[in-house]
């Protein structure tokens, strides 16, 4: 039934983690001064359109449409990420562990939250949306080679079918009949 079962349940495991990612960050983001108010940083128009993207995104990714162009747009705002704020820190940022802060505050993280997101879009644009998929299910149902359509010429006079070459009967008869 599955032949194929571990490479087609790689890109829904990856697909189905991030979209939980980015759409509950998205909604976070969203539900925080309406998406425009949770980085001092970036201007607010920038901060809408991180939003926007990780909510519709995260849409996409979590029904498998368009994910590689999903893939991109996240590994983009990843690197925005280590650019604009993470970047600056260690790769595992453990200054305020050693204090004994209980929790874990995502302003005091390094960048290998952002690296794992990046590699895991990686690994959705090589390896496409999978199996269980609305992008499969559209390439699939276009990809179907549709019955090609035969024309039969026959010779007017005889009835008799005919070869592209106009010879009557040809292709009918056996070799051992002639």
């Amino acid at each position: 039934m599955f032949p194929n079962l571990k490479a087609s349940l790689a890109p829904l495991v990856l697909r189905l983690g991030l979209a939980s990612i980015f759409l509950y960050h998205g909604y976070l983001k969203l539900a925080y001064q309406g998406g425009a108010g949770w980085s001092p940083d970036l201007s607010e128009s920038v901060q809408l359109i991180i939003c926007w993207s990780e909510l519709i995104g995260g849409l996409a990714l979590a029904f498998g449409v368009l994910t590689r162009v999903a893939a991109v747009g996240f590994t983009v705002i990843m690197l925005g990420a280590i650019v604009t704020v993470t970047g600056a820190r260690d790769f595992v940022y453990m200054q305020f562990f050693a204090r004994g802060v209980k929790g874990y505050l995502f302003q005091q993280v390094g960048y290998e939250y952002n690296f794992v997101i990046i590699v895991n879009c990686l690994a959705l644009i090589i390896l496409g949306s999978g199996q269980w998929s609305v992008d499969h299910y559209l390439v699939s149902r276009f990809r179907r080679k549709k019955p090609a359509r035969t024309t039969e010429m026959k010779d007017t006079k005889t009835s008799e079918p005919m070869l592209a070459t106009g010879q009557v009967g040809a292709g009918t008869e056996s070799a051992s009949s002639r």
